[in-house]
């Protein structure tokens, strides 16, 4: 409307700046009804009424087509397939032993419309797993050592070993029990079928997956460089600004981990549990963005870097304009060259007041140093997506009366950086409070709930590009069907 409105006062009108008697009595007010009024014009001959035979027609044809850049339908007809079995030994007496596999099958079709499964190209990944854990207790069970090992194997990658130790300590004393935890694990993460297989034009960027790796590639950082420097081209190409990039093919990301922890019970009233972690990534799995030329070749000649001189449209830091007639950019899943650590912590307090009613606190500390991510030629976004802060007070209750149960649970989130292929920002701080009354109809065989999250309705955002989440609230009635005809009190599962 303001664009219309301006474009009227422009032309149709002959404009403010050359009639500065329209800016006086009844003339001004003439003009701008006129003016609103030729754009309110505009805007019905282009906006469809609900219900209207254009609404209908232009709804139908965009829900329909598959095409990315034209329509929003997604074809997904995919399938999985999942057979897992464990199996606890006992023919070594002074050790406990379980053993495990598991075998899957993904069967992904979505007629090239999400993913790269085009005509001819059928795509089917397999994965098979199998696992072993001895655990040795020792001091009358207070001291156990455990010990695991799997291997798991994917169709587009060789054989992953990932094995762990724990040693978990219990010391008990008059009306205090401590228990200590520390483990060191060796872990991995293959890439998902969309890091591989991703294939969606959303016009401004193309997201594709990266099985097989790429070249002909700009890096984005140099073509946003070259956009900002003056100069001519042929001074520009005497600089080196544009850097060719080779993507290599993704590999799994593997950690090595470090975590510790410490529980205690005193009096059997107040629960303190506190644990930390430390994390060093190898193959660290982030997504990188980079330009090609729409003739496919990167090599920096005068003629297309006058070309991005003239129609690049950027603007800061923002993403070069994907619609140009000489440039695509490109966002792909990539392994990080340097190691990149993460920590965190996590501590919770709890003291149980008696007649069922426990009130909490707990705090979360996450971080994840991505430094070793960006460089002068290139960056690779971690779409670590985690607040550093996460603080939750609240209080429970139990049968605090009859059947009568409550829960009260105050959360609040420091502000944190969103990363992912759609959208890039800031997530600001929110805070939310959730209830629930809660009572037990033993004679009934049920419990009926009544609540609410985010009660008071703070309208928020947890990720850059989603909707605006508000108030939900809710009443639920379960009924006990294992326990259904047994006497009350005598329950076993609920």
């Amino acid at each position: 409307f303001t664009s219309t409105f301006f474009d009227v006062v422009d032309t149709s009108i002959g404009g403010f700046s050359n009639c500065p008697e329209c800016f006086e009595g009844t003339g001004r007010l003439w003009i701008l009804d006129s003016a609103r009024n030729v754009a309110r014009r505009a805007a019905e001959a282009t906006w469809f009424q609900p219900g209207s035979q254009i609404f209908k027609d232009s709804f139908n044809r965009y829900v329909n087509d598959t095409r990315s850049l034209y329509g929003t339908k997604f074809y997904d007809k995919s399938a999985m397939v999942h057979v897992e079995g464990q199996y606890s030994w006992d023919f070594v007496k002074w050790l406990d032993i379980i053993t495990g596999a598991s075998y899957r099958i993904y069967m992904p079709s979505s007629r090239g419309t999400i993913l790269n499964d085009t005509i001819g190209n059928k795509l089917r990944i397999h994965e098979v797993g199998a696992y072993l854990q001895a655990t040795k207790r020792l001091f009358n069970d207070n001291f156990k050592i455990i010990g695991s090992i799997r291997v798991d194997k994917n169709t587009n990658f060789k054989a992953q070993v990932s094995p762990r130790g724990s040693l978990v300590y219990t010391l008990k004393v008059p009306k205090l029990e401590n228990t200590f935890r520390f483990s060191v694990s060796s872990a991995f993460r293959t890439p998902t079928l969309q890091d591989l297989y991703l294939y969606l034009d959303l016009g401004r960027i193309f997201l594709i997956g990266n099985l097989n790796g790429y070249d002909n590639f700009y890096t984005r950082e140099s073509v946003l460089n070259y956009y900002n420097t003056p100069g001519t081209a042929e001074e520009k190409s005497n600089m080196n600004i544009l850097k060719p990039i080779t993507i290599a093919p993704l590999t799994p990301e593997r950690s090595l981990s470090f975590d510790f922890g410490y529980r205690a019970e005193i009096n059997k009233k107040v629960f303190i549990d506190i644990s930390g972690y430390y994390t060093r990534y190898k193959n660290f799995i982030g997504f990188q963005r980079v330009v090609r030329t729409k003739s496919g070749n990167a090599t920096g000649t005068l003629e297309e870097q006058q070309q991005a001189e003239d129609n690049i449209i950027a603007e800061g830091d923002s993403i070069p304009d994907a619609e140009n007639p000489y440039y695509k950019v490109y966002q792909m899943w990539v392994n990080s060259p340097e190691p990149v650590p993460a920590w965190g912590v996590a501590a919770s307090v709890q003291y149980y007041v008696g007649k069922g009613i426990t009130p909490y606190v707990n705090y979360t500390y996450s971080d994840l140093d991505d430094s070793n991510l960006k460089n002068n030629d290139y960056a690779i976004l971690s779409g670590f997506n985690t607040p550093k802060h996460k603080i939750n007070v609240g209080i429970s209750g139990h049968r605090v009366w009859k059947g009568l149960g409550f829960n009260a649970n105050f959360k609040w989130v420091t502000s944190y950086q969103w990363q992912s292929p759609f959208a890039d920002g800031t997530v600001p701080s929110f805070h939310t409070l959730d209830l629930q009354v809660s009572y037990e109809i033993e004679k009934a065989y049920s419990t009926v709930r009544i609540g609410g999250s985010n009660i008071y309705n703070n309208w928020h955002i947890e990720a850059v590009g989603s909707p605006r989440l508000g108030a939900m609230y809710y009443v639920t009635w379960t009924f006990d069907f294992v326990n259904f005809g047994k006497k009350p009190g005598a329950t076993t599962n609920k």
